[in-house]
């Protein structure tokens, strides 16, 4: 799924913030905020799922410092690889999903998730005509 825009918006989004439930910047542990390109759209970065990570505004912010590298390794499951300018290299893994947990949080809701089962009729026998 990809935007022709520059921004994250609908459920592009939605699904982003679904795949990064935690800021992706290493060692943070916050809700993601934002949703930003991993590769600049400046420096010619498309605006897609596979190019796109959610962070908490500070992080956010930080990738922003010059020097401070990032590029898509794979796709499934979403790895990015991290250069900060302390020189260090990072991986960040997103989690796997998975779970009526992280279904619950795509559709939101108050309560427990219990998707709808279909109903079978156990085996039985079969009513016969009578005479």
């Amino acid at each position: 799924m990809d935007s022709k825009e520059r921004l994250f918006k609908g459920q592009l989004r939605q699904m982003i913030l679904l795949r990064d439930p935690f800021c992706r910047t290493p060692h943070c542990n916050n809700t993601p905020s934002h949703v930003d390109h991993v590769m600049q759209h400046a420096k010619g970065g498309q605006t897609d799922y596979s190019n796109a990570s959610g962070r908490c505004p500070a992080c956010n912010l930080a990738k922003e410092t010059p020097g401070w590298e990032e590029e898509v390794v794979s796709e499934a499951p979403h790895k990015i690889r991290i250069r900060p300018t302390s020189g260090v290299e990072y991986a960040s893994t997103s989690p796997t999903l998975v779970g009526l947990v992280r279904l619950e949080q795509l559709i939101g809701g108050d309560g427990p998730f219990i998707p709808p089962v279909p109903v079978k009729k156990p085996p039985g026998r079969r009513k016969t005509a009578s005479k």
